[in-house]
């Protein structure tokens, strides 16, 4: 069976080093700077509990022109959304109509963009609910816990076969749309985190930051009540819970959020990587999201568009991130509040 990975940097390396097999060839598709990481120091993946697997560059296939890849039974598609259309659209004399295309994105409308543009194929809808880390050139590390999650699907049995030996847990569930945007309502702190610059660990344990989070949280979950979207739990992580434990002092905060998700102390966001890298993150799709949906309800958000408008100009300065502080950053949103009265 043959599996082409669309979009190889972090998530994509780290599914498909752990997926190869001697059954499964594995074909990445991503950037030439990260092959020429792997083909200098090989490819290195920790999981979660510390356990690694070191795979040689040579018994990588690893490509980065769209028509270098050949048709394959499945592609995983992991590029960022914003790359959505433009990097599938390359892809359409490859991807063939009896092809099984699979999203492992972040955001809550990739599922329609890939529709979009192959209407005939079976597209299965996945969350990937953890971080990846890249800690050296070569070496990609779990930072964060959780179960890959599927739409169930008449191919359960094809994930199976592929997934079943590859130690990534996952389940099936039937409502990927509600899985996604309870995700989403998470993902909020990417930009925070980005904006900060600091490990997610330390960012969560300020309580100001936290305070932050907490509204921008409960500003979504208002948005999305309202356009009678509901957010689906991520196992222990309940999004209309999450604005109320975030608020708990420290000791209790701690306790609490131990049993919810558990934190490597060198977890970042992707999207501090993004903009440590210069490039353009994925905020559109996240906090903008959200905004889409407030300004079609007139509805206020000061706090997620605030947020915004910070990584907007810091993508636009290219100096990676602002290292904004949590006074900085309220005070930013007061300010903006203000002006909105």
């Amino acid at each position: 069976m043959k599996v082409t990975i669309v979009g190889a940097g972090n998530i994509g390396i780290y599914i498909g080093g752990f997926l190869s097999n001697k059954s499964i060839q594995i074909n990445f598709l991503g950037r030439e700077r990260i092959r020429e990481e792997i083909k200098e120091n090989d490819l290195t993946l920790f999981d979660f509990q510390g356990s690694k697997i070191r795979i040689s560059y040579k018994d990588i296939i690893y490509k980065i022109h769209p028509d270098e890849i050949e048709s394959s039974d499945i592609f995983i598609i992991t590029v960022k959304s914003q790359d959505t259309i433009s990097t599938l659209t390359s892809l359409n004399k490859i991807i063939k109509d009896d092809t099984i295309i699979i999203s492992l994105q972040n955001g809550v409308s990739n599922f329609e963009l890939i529709q979009s543009i192959f209407p005939r194929n079976s597209i299965i809808s996945g969350m990937v609910p953890y971080n990846i880390f890249k800690q050296n050139p070569g070496i990609y590390k779990r930072t964060t816990s959780g179960d890959l999650i599927f739409q169930s699907s008449i191919h359960n049995s094809l994930i199976d076969s592929i997934f079943k030996d590859s130690k990534l847990s996952y389940k099936f569930d039937q409502n990927t749309k509600g899985i996604l945007y309870g995700k989403l309502i998470f993902n909020l702190n990417n930009p925070i985190n980005a904006l900060c610059n600091l490990p997610l660990r330390e960012e969560l344990s300020d309580q100001s930051f936290r305070r932050i989070l907490s509204n921008c949280m409960l500003e979504a979950l208002s948005v999305l009540k309202t356009a009678k979207i509901k957010p689906k739990s991520l196992g222990t992580m309940i999004p209309w819970l999450a604005p109320l434990i975030l608020r708990f002092p420290n000791w209790l905060f701690f306790k609490v959020a131990s049993n919810m998700i558990k934190i490597d102390p060198d977890a970042r966001s992707s999207m501090w990587e993004d903009l440590q890298n210069k490039k353009v993150t994925e905020v559109d799709y996240i906090t903008g999201e959200i905004l889409k949906l407030a300004n079609q309800l007139n509805l206020p958000t000061p706090y997620n568009k605030t947020i915004y408008n910070l990584i907007k100009v810091a993508e636009l300065k290219r100096n990676g991130s602002p290292s904004i502080s949590a006074r900085e950053l309220q005070e930013e949103i007061n300010s903006n509040m203000l002006e909105d009265t």
